[in-house]
């Protein structure tokens, strides 16, 4: 076909109008639209790149580490590490998506993480699943969400799952109320990570990067703890609970966390490196005892793995036990701070 032949597309008139607003609009909001992502930039830029430089320095170090042990004996506890190293790859790539993206997803995310680990928990409890029961869940779930949007009592919020823990604790030999104890604090611990945008408004803080820091310092405590235990655990904390819980590796991950807290949580709520420091020792103290509290509960369960949902780490509950005080935890600490 010869290109005379070409017949030029015909447009409307209401479609030219369109184009030519169009591009008038593009034109005119094409610069603040620049300068909005430039201030955008400069201001996330030192913390997002040091708080990602943190996480994969840490990470990288942790996998050499289990290779290097592993190298040395290949017995099936390291091929079990190499296995629980790679799925926290896994776990870090999942969690940056959600958290870079935020908004509907985030709430889907923690959501998905409320039913799994409930699940998990109801079962291995031995927790039978009916109607009256899922809709008496679904009340507390609803009317503590409620209670996160549109409210200015964020003290109420926070230390709602420690009042429920107290309870667990409390009433632990009597079955029925420690198991609807234990899974109202579960389901409000987790939920309460929800309410940080809320927090982040009132306190004029980025709500994503709150939250990165959150679920990242927790992972890095508990990898912490792994190694400087693996490297220097003499004294056992609790070994009827978990055997492989050391002094020293409590200690190494209390330092390791705290040394992270000292130099980002200044940059990211503008606190002073004194309060990171003390924050990062709570922060790491609540994750440790968040874990032996699960184990406590798997003990009694004689159950070993929550679950098999993650390679090499058992259920999504083995993996979030130390968040369930550190989420409301860490709220309380910036909301006092």
């Amino acid at each position: 076909m010869h290109w005379r032949e070409i017949k030029a597309p015909k447009f409307s008139s209401r479609f030219l109008v369109s184009l030519i607003l169009m591009s008038l609009l593009l034109r005119k909001s094409a610069p603040s639209c620049a300068a909005f992502l430039d201030r955008w930039l400069l201001e996330v830029r030192n913390c997002v790149i040091e708080f990602a430089a943190s996480i994969l320095a840490l990470l990288i170090v942790a996998t050499i580490i289990v290779e290097v042990l592993f190298r040395k004996s290949k017995s099936p506890e390291m091929r079990l590490n190499r296995q629980r190293a790679a799925t926290w790859w896994l776990i870090v790539g999942v969690c940056l998506s959600v958290l870079l993206v935020g908004g509907w997803l985030l709430n889907i995310f923690v959501v998905g993480l409320v039913l799994v680990s409930g699940y998990e928990l109801c079962r291995m409890l031995g927790i039978k699943i009916t109607v009256f029961r899922v809709v008496l869940w679904l009340a507390v779930f609803l009317g503590y969400q409620l209670s996160i949007y549109g409210n200015t009592l964020y003290i109420f919020t926070f230390t709602l799952p420690f009042a429920f823990l107290i309870l667990s604790i409390l009433f632990f030999a009597n079955g029925n109320i420690r198991n609807a104890t234990i899974l109202i604090f579960s389901t409000t611990s987790l939920l309460s990570v929800l309410a940080y945008s809320e927090l982040s408004e009132s306190q004029q803080f980025d709500a994503q990067l709150l939250l990165a820091f959150l679920f990242f310092a927790t992972a890095i405590n508990d990898i912490a703890q792994y190694v400087w235990g693996r490297l220097l655990g003499r004294h056992f904390i609790a070994p009827t609970l978990s055997p492989y819980k050391t002094l020293e590796g409590a200690l190494g991950g209390v330092m390791t966390t705290s040394i992270l807290c000292l130099f980002m949580l200044p940059k990211m709520i503008g606190v002073h490196w004194a309060k990171g420091l003390l924050f990062g020792m709570v922060l790491s103290t609540l994750g440790l005892l968040g874990d032996l509290f699960i184990s406590r509960i798997k003990r009694v369960s004689k159950t070993k793995d929550s679950g098999r949902l993650l390679p090499g780490h058992g259920g999504l509950l083995d993996r979030v036990d130390s968040l369930l005080l550190t989420a409301p935890g860490f709220a309380l600490c910036v909301l006092l701070g």
